[in-house]
């Protein structure tokens, strides 16, 4: 059986066994720096999300850069 399996494998001119990972070009990740508080703020948002008690179902997040204080 395995001789068949290796038979039938030479058959495809590109096999998923053989096949390299594939690298896809990445840029570098640059540091982001801020001169003074509330400079640059990040924002992200969450949503939506199982209501709770007070019936909120989103999440807005903000923080800064330059003292990465979150709110």
């Amino acid at each position: 059986m395995k001789a068949d399996v290796s038979l039938y494998i030479k058959g495809f001119d590109i096999c998923e066994s053989d096949k390299k990972p594939q690298k896809t070009a990445r840029s570098s990740i640059g540091h982001i720096k801020a001169g003074a508080p509330w400079d640059i703020l990040a924002i992200d948002f969450l949503g939506p999300l199982p209501r709770i008690k007070r019936d909120n179902k989103y999440v807005l997040v903000l923080t800064d850069h330059f003292t990465n204080m979150w709110r």
